[in-house]
């Protein structure tokens, strides 16, 4: 069985860690794995995975707010 014309197929494992682990845009996974943004879009949509707003895209540090306190708390400044 083939796959429809307009159905890319990229498993979800490689979405999750470009997306979600190297924390990419759409756009830079669309470039790199040599697609259109929209299609990539739709797979993160169709694989569930939670697209991030604009405000989190520009965040350039991701750092967990227990990192954050941990960081806080145990550094010194002077």
């Amino acid at each position: 069985m083939s796959c429809p014309w307009n159905k890319i197929n990229i498993p979800k494992e490689t979405l999750i860690d470009l997306y979600e682990n190297q924390r990419l845009s759409i756009a830079q996974v669309a470039s790199k794995l040599e697609f259109s943004n929209g299609p990539i879009h739709r797979l993160l949509r169709d694989y569930k995975l939670k697209i991030r707003t604009v405000s989190q895209a520009k965040e350039k540090y991701f750092i967990s707010k227990g990192e954050l306190k941990n960081l806080y708390l145990t550094k010194t400044f002077n």
